[in-house]
């Protein structure tokens, strides 16, 4: 295994390896190419995203990445699964998902998530029933706005 440091004391980020399986595991931190180097070609990230990537501006603020940096640091490790979890309390329901292109490959995790080698797949593929599972609370994500300017959101 192999871990690193980020930029800022304790906002770590660590691969594990072991004959079978790599894991990479953000912690709460910006994008980091440090980080990419020591995830590269793994098995999945698991990466915070606390916010949507319009928001790209607070997220810096508060040393947090948005669901869009993360999805594109997955892709720049070459993870073959990106799991995406650690989302602001604004998303009681839903991740932030409005107007992202999520990949194949990824999936949001939340508490208690259980993710193993044979059940990957199905939560990748989950990603896209969450706004049906959850209409209301979709369209209610969907008519906030956390634009600077006030301009809403796309709606199913």
């Amino acid at each position: 295994s192999s871990g690193i440091n980020a930029e800022w004391p304790l906002r770590p980020g660590v691969a594990l390896a072991s004959e079978t399986w790599k894991v990479a595991y953000s912690g709460d931190t910006l994008p980091n190419s440090k980080f990419v180097d020591i995830g590269k070609d793994c098995d999945i990230l698991i990466h915070e995203a606390t916010h949507q990537s319009t928001l790209a501006e607070d997220a810096a603020k508060k040393k947090h990445s948005t669901v869009g940096q993360a999805i594109e640091i997955g892709k720049q490790m070459k993870a073959r699964y990106t799991a995406l979890t650690h989302f602001s309390l604004r998303y009681q329901k839903l991740p932030p998902i409005i107007d992202e292109t999520v990949p194949d490959n990824v999936l949001f995790a939340h508490d208690f998530t259980k993710i193993t080698k044979e059940n990957v797949e199905t939560w990748c593929r989950a990603t896209d029933a969450l706004p049906l599972l959850f209409p209301d609370h979709y369209k209610d994500l969907s008519k906030q706005s956390y634009y600077k300017n006030k301009k809403p959101f796309n709606t199913l």
